[in-house]
């Protein structure tokens, strides 16, 4: 192997792991939520705007409706992305000399000694490679976890403009012993 080859596979691996015990439960839980507060309010009037502007009316459903599709969205692209990390064991110039030249290769038959390795890891060998890994599924997995963070946020955004003084459509909980959750 060369440096990269474990460099890159455990970036993949550890990518792809996170994103199954960590990122993925929380998205799911996340869109549940969304999905409950839509059902309750999905009939709860609330003022439609363009441009800041009073509109037609909406629902305070379909504005929740309107968030929860896009980090749908994206959480699927990001699942996506997540399948098509690609982790590296060709050695120098990605050229598989050295477990050629070690009888590696031909020891492991039809099943290449990369494809054994990355199968137990649960990720694929990259089509091609010199002695780094493609960056690319690395890219695009990582642009889908920001557009999903930035879906997120815009709620957050969204709720912060609602709840100023002179909107108020969205107030805080007044509790004791509570620092504030937020109320629909």
């Amino acid at each position: 192997m060369t440096s990269y080859d474990p460099l890159d596979t455990g970036s993949a691996w550890l990518y792809k792991k996170v994103h199954s015990e960590a990122i993925q439960p929380a998205l799911h839980e996340v869109i549940s939520l969304f999905a409950l507060r839509i059902r309750e309010l999905a009939d709860q009037p609330q003022i439609g705007r363009t441009h800041g502007q009073h509109a037609l009316p909406i629902t305070v459903g379909f504005w929740l409706a309107s968030i929860e599709d896009r980090i749908k969205y994206n959480t699927g692209k990001l699942s996506l992305h997540a399948d098509e990390l690609v982790g590296t064991i060709s050695g120098p110039v990605g050229a598989y000399n050295a477990q050629v030249h070690l009888g590696i290769a031909e020891r492991c038959g039809t099943k290449s000694f990369e494809h054994r390795v990355l199968e137990k890891l649960g990720i694929k060998p990259a089509p091609i490679s010199t002695q780094i890994a493609p960056p690319d599924p690395l890219a695009y997995f990582l642009f889908s976890a920001a557009l999903v963070t930035q879906n997120i946020a815009q709620f957050g955004r969204d709720c912060r403009q609602l709840m100023r003084t002179e909107i108020g459509e969205i107030t805080e909980k007044k509790e004791v012993g509570v620092v504030g959750s937020l109320v629909v």
